[in-house]
């Protein structure tokens, strides 16, 4: 009887100072704001109902004991006779063991499963308030440190003693109470710890124990769920002690683990099949565990004051929390510290190339796929990301304006740009802890830079006499010195001249640099419009070579006798108005306005050709000459402009002419051809006409000595030229002398056809 009526005082006890620590935890956590404190006050909490239900299971089982006394005390003073009560009266006499029957029955269960319900509820609602934030910043840690150390260890006293007496058959049921009142020093433990850390600017400790607790507390309500429903199924033996469904077994093992030890080694014994804790190294290990944990907690001291700086690493000391200035950064090699916790170290990876893009947005919905891959077409809305608009200038000469009171439209395109900036780590200590959220910043710099780079660029038309100042055609061949220059720009923003954030701005890319989607039907219509203008321009080339190719039979040989006939009538003109001052120098002006028309659409040529890859090292090309040939020209016609109307151009003008009568005899296209056929009909008209008069001569003299038979020859002659197949007849008689007869009876048919050919005699 004594011995439960001192477990109920000890678990009143319990009750006092659960609720004395728990008291203390909510003052704590009120003048620190704690998160963790939170956590341990409610755990805490829940160890109050625990030590009441200790209590009373002790006070009803100390009734029940005086109930067995007293009755056992009736039964003796009646020696050896028959008591006035049977067994059933004596039976129902008995209310206290009743009452402490249906305790263990049902009272135990139900409390069993109201904690398991208050450690999932508290949990949640503290998950739920974590879920909301944190507090900013705690506030005096170092006075909430020191209570918590002195309830810490009045609670460890008071649970050592606890446990010390549960290990009595009598007193068991103080386990629970005793374990629970350990974890809940360790929790203690805990949040000092988190305090301590926050002390040291380690604010994150005390959020990783506020959420440690809750998991715990899951923990602990799971087992007591499941020990509740083995105990519905455990068979219950009279006389044999019961274990309590709320006593947790892992709290146990962390209060006394030296028993779990013994179940561990009676296992192994059952299962070698001898006394396993009997061979020397049993208990060699048993005799020197302490020892043994002692040196290898003092040799992971010792290791964590060794630090080893890999190549392509920097390493920052801190100590207690605060940046040793004294160290600066570590390089590569060797390096030694104080032993955690005094000082700590931070390493950097500097030759890891960090990477952010810039111009994108939140993810997208849609993503347009072709056979499973994405298709960045820009004329769609295409990747992962929304992509950002930035504005570009446009020059003051491309500005166009509708009629005239017609709002002006701002003078800026809006296209769609994406850059990726590829950094590195260059200095570690401005990196890891000059700036807060240092990547954060290095995006908005990047961002300010390119916003305002843009806003003096222009889309894809060169500035007319741009010196560098400007930047100009990001979208098409300015893009690749747009993001040179965006590199340095972004780097001289965040190095040693800007912010000093510590990196390194390695690469700058333009990933993307388009018109936006809306703009494409209008942008593919100017695309189309530009195209047709190729293809017409393309076309009158094509005409223009074969016309040229038709002249001179080559359009390079063409050009060079069109532009040597121009200059040979240009001077002629020139020559014949040199008497004429004002129409000369009217004239002279004319000729140099066109060579320079001439220069500049060369120039645009050759610009052309250059794109084309078509110009090679050390060797020039048609147009390229043509240029020098121009250049000449105009230079000549400067000079003429400068001598005045004393100029001297017939020697000029006869080296040209020859210059054009070469070219003209190389030449193999059409007017040469005309000019051969003219020549050949003019020999064959000259030599026909000359061979007529010496035909005539002769003729003449044949009809001089004798006129009679050169009259007859010629007859003669014709009649053999002209009727060559008409048999002719020489009569050498008068044809006065010629009788004519007519036979009237040969028939002839009247559509006999008539011929003049001569019959074939059969012989």
């Amino acid at each position: 009887m004594k011995a439960q009526g001192r477990g109920k005082n000890v678990a009143a006890a319990g009750v006092a100072f659960q609720l004395i620590f728990t008291a203390v935890m909510v003052v704590v956590l009120v003048w620190t704001r704690s998160a963790s404190a939170v956590s341990t006050a409610v755990f805490l909490a829940g160890g109050v109902g625990m030590w009441a239900m200790l209590t009373l299971l002790f006070y009803c089982r100390l009734l029940a004991r005086r109930e067995t006394i007293e009755l056992e005390e009736i039964r003796a003073g009646g020696g050896n006779e028959a008591t006035i009560f049977g067994e059933g009266a004596e039976a129902e006499l008995r209310i206290a063991a009743r009452r402490v029957e249906w305790i263990d029955r049902w009272l135990v269960p139900i409390f069993t499963l109201l904690l398991a319900g208050y450690y999932i509820t508290s949990g949640v609602l503290l998950f739920q308030n974590f879920a909301k934030g944190f507090a900013p910043s705690l506030v005096s840690p170092a006075g909430g440190l020191l209570v918590l150390v002195v309830i810490g260890f009045l609670a460890f006293l008071f649970s050592s003693y606890t446990i010390g007496m549960a290990r009595g058959a009598q007193w068991r049921p103080l386990r629970s109470g005793g374990s629970y009142l350990l974890m809940c020093v360790l929790m203690i433990a805990a949040t000092a710890a988190s305090l301590l850390a926050a002390w040291q600017n380690y604010p994150i400790v005390d959020r990783v124990v506020a959420v440690v607790i809750p998991i715990i507390q899951f923990v602990l309500a799971i087992e007591l769920l499941i020990s509740f429903v083995f105990d519905l199924y455990r068979p219950r033996v009279a006389g044999q002690e019961q274990r309590l469904t709320f006593d947790s077994r892992l709290l146990n093992l962390i209060a006394e683990p030296s028993r779990v030890g013994h179940s561990i080694t009676e296992t192994l014994n059952y299962q070698f099949g001898f006394e396993i804790s009997r061979t020397w190294f049993y208990l060699l290990v048993s005799r020197a565990f302490l020892p043994i944990i002692l040196f290898g907690v003092l040799i992971m001291f010792a290791i964590s004051s060794v630090m080893i700086v890999r190549t392509g690493e920097q390493a920052v000391v801190m100590q207690w929390g605060r940046i040793d200035s004294q160290r600066g950064t570590l390089k590569s090699g060797l390096h030694f510290k104080y032993p955690w916790p005094v000082e700590s170290v931070r390493y950097f990876n500097t030759d890891r190339v960090h990477s952010i893009h810039l111009g994108v947005g939140k993810e997208r919905d849609n993503v347009i796929k072709i056979g499973g891959r994405d298709m960045n077409i820009w004329t769609e809305d295409h990747g992962d990301h929304v992509e950002n608009d930035f504005l570009i200038a446009i020059p003051p000469e491309n500005v166009q304006y509708g009629s005239v009171g017609e709002q002006k439209p701002p003078p800026v395109n809006i296209i769609k740009l994406v850059l990726s900036i590829q950094y590195v780590i260059d200095d570690a200590y401005d990196y890891g802890f000059k700036f807060d959220n240092l990547d954060k910043l290095l995006e908005c710099v990047a961002y300010s830079e390119m916003v305002n780079y843009c806003s003096s660029a222009t889309l894809d038309t060169p500035i007319p006499g741009n010196k560098g100042d400007r930047p100009e055609a990001i979208m098409t061949s300015g893009r690749a010195a747009a993001a040179a220059n965006l590199q340095q720009r972004i780097q001289k923003a965040v190095g040693t001249e800007g912010l000093g954030l510590g990196v390194r701005i390695v690469r700058v890319g333009i990933e993307a640099a388009h018109p936006p989607a809306e703009a494409a039907k209008v942008f593919v219509e100017v695309l189309t419009a530009e195209r047709s203008q190729d293809v017409a321009l393309y076309n009158a080339e094509t005409e223009a070579n074969i016309i040229l190719s038709a002249v001179a039979g080559n359009p390079d040989d063409a050009l060079k006798l069109g532009l040597a006939i121009r200059k040979l009538t240009e001077l002629q003109d020139l020559k014949k108005l040199q008497s004429d001052p004002a129409q000369f120098g009217h004239r002279l002006k004319e000729f140099i306005n066109r060579a320079e028309d001439d220069i500049d659409s060369l120039t645009k040529e050759i610009d052309i050709e250059r794109l084309r890859g078509l110009h090679v090292a050390g060797r020039r090309t048609f147009r390229q000459e043509l240029l020098e040939k121009h250049t000449q020209r105009r230079e000549l016609f400067t000079q003429v402009a400068e001598a005045g109307g004393e100029f001297d151009f017939a020697p000029l003008i006869v080296r040209q002419d020859k210059l054009a009568a070469t070219l003209f005899e190389r030449a193999v296209g059409q007017p040469a051809a005309s000019d051969a056929q003219a020549k050949a009909k003019r020999w064959s008209q000259e030599l026909t006409e000359r061979a007529r008069a010496e035909t005539f001569q002769r003729q003449l003299e044949g009809y001089q000595a004798s006129p009679n038979i050169f009259k007859l020859s010629r007859l003669l002659e014709l009649w053999e030229e002209y009727l060559p197949e008409i048999n002719k007849y020489v009569l050498t008689f008068p044809k006065d002398r010629i009788e004519i007869r007519i036979n009237t009876e040969v028939k002839v048919d009247p559509f006999e056809r008539v011929t003049f050919k001569r019959e074939q005699n059969a012989n």
